[in-house]
């Protein structure tokens, strides 16, 4: 009996030293299982008290029975255990009760902070519904515009009866490609932009023989031929952008076929700015980097609704007056014609037109150090379309 209060003592000594360790410990891996655990500080700091009330009452009885006399005659005795009872639980039970209303604050800060994160991640979640519903509702739009896409060939040569003309007897092209760009028909949806892209890839392609072709003698042997794409396109312009200059009479071209399907292509374009710029606008993360990459993500779903000759349009209709000034930026900061290969495309057609966009219009943006560079860009270079007049010289802004 004489060891029990000392051993009661020294556990609690170190049930209590147990309890502010799992209070203040928040390092190693065990403490942070258990630092939430409130009832297991609670009690090891009960615990403690318990074994030094037992402890000293243990030695208080132990002191009677040996001492029973004393204790009859001289109530003294019992007033100094009194005292010492006193001296030692007031600050104990003082600091309990610091300890105690540290942790319900503690315990209220948690559990604020839990219910913020809650409604933080539940906000993100609602803010993602909400944008992706949107966005799928976009989708399913741009796909009715052009499943609606209904054109008639023969509309296109309608108010341009030279246009027809010229591609019957020019002599740059076989008669098979001439007779299925003008024979009367129908083509819809995804067709139609087939149909399109054709022509307009015929007369730029002639446009580049006769600007950048190699082969003079066969432009001197159909000069007649020349001479009547000069009259149907009468302008020759300066296109610049990004240090590259294309004399063409590209806008001419582009103009003359859009303007004959616009009530159909018009349409499409509005919509899949709109589907981008959306895309752009919204706001999913404060990282940059994170951000840029999950509405990457979302422009790549896009982008794999578009089939190829849909995209080489868009990639002309964005160097035209209509997209350069807010889509092209756009299609290049998420990297839009990342899967054309130029090298392999026939005719050269975007080995020629590709230099008037940025780069990263083509490159694959997965990689942090790339997202940064295009991230860094704040400003972009327009295209600059200008008309040449031949006759004096002078060059005039188009």
């Amino acid at each position: 009996m004489k060891y029990l209060p000392i051993l009661l003592s020294l556990i609690s000594a170190i049930s209590f030293g147990l309890a502010i360790y799992f209070i203040f410990m928040n390092t190693n891996e065990f403490s942070n299982k258990i630092k939430h655990n409130k009832t297991i500080i609670v009690s090891l700091i009960l615990l403690a008290i318990s074994l030094v009330i037992i402890g000293f009452t243990i030695d208080y009885i132990v002191d009677i029975y040996k001492e029973p006399q004393d204790f009859k005659k001289d109530f003294s005795k019992i007033g100094t255990y009194g005292d010492f009872f006193g001296g030692i639980l007031n600050p104990i039970l003082a600091f309990i009760g610091i300890i105690a209303a540290s942790l319900a604050f503690y315990a209220q800060y948690e559990a604020n902070k839990q219910v913020q994160v809650q409604f933080e991640e539940q906000k993100k979640n609602d803010y993602v519904q909400k944008f992706e519903s949107n966005f799928y509702n976009l989708l399913s739009i741009h796909h009715q515009i052009v499943s609606d896409i209904d054109l008639k060939t023969k509309k296109i040569f309608h108010f341009n009866k030279e246009l027809e003309s010229f591609i019957k007897e020019n002599k740059f092209v076989d008669e098979s490609f001439a007779e299925n760009i003008i024979i009367e028909s129908e083509s819809s949806s995804r067709d139609a932009f087939v149909y399109i892209f054709d022509l307009l890839d015929y007369f730029l392609w002639i446009d580049m023989e006769i600007y950048y072709g190699n082969d003079i003698e066969y432009i001197k042997d159909n000069i007649k031929d020349v001479n009547k794409f000069h009259n149907i396109f009468k302008n020759k312009y300066e296109i610049k952008c990004n240090g590259h200059i294309l004399v063409s009479k590209f806008p001419d071209i582009y103009n003359t076929i859009y303007s004959a399907v616009s009530s159909d292509l018009g349409h499409y374009f509005r919509n899949l700015y709109r589907i981008v710029k959306y895309i752009d606008n919204a706001n999913f993360s404060s990282n940059l980097i994170q951000d840029y990459k999950i509405k990457y993500d979302y422009t790549s779903i896009l982008r794999a609704q578009i089939s190829d000759a849909e995209l080489k349009i868009l990639f002309l209709n964005c160097i035209y007056y209509h997209g350069n000034e807010k889509f092209k930026p756009l299609l290049e900061k998420y990297t839009f014609f990342k899967i054309i290969n130029r090298a392999n495309e026939e005719n050269n057609f975007f080995k020629n037109y590709s230099p008037l966009y940025k780069e990263e219009a083509f490159i694959n943006s997965k990689k942090d150090s790339i997202i940064k560079e295009i991230l860094d860009q704040k400003n972009f270079e327009k295209v600059i379309i200008k008309r040449i007049v031949e006759t004096s010289g002078e060059v005039e802004q188009a």
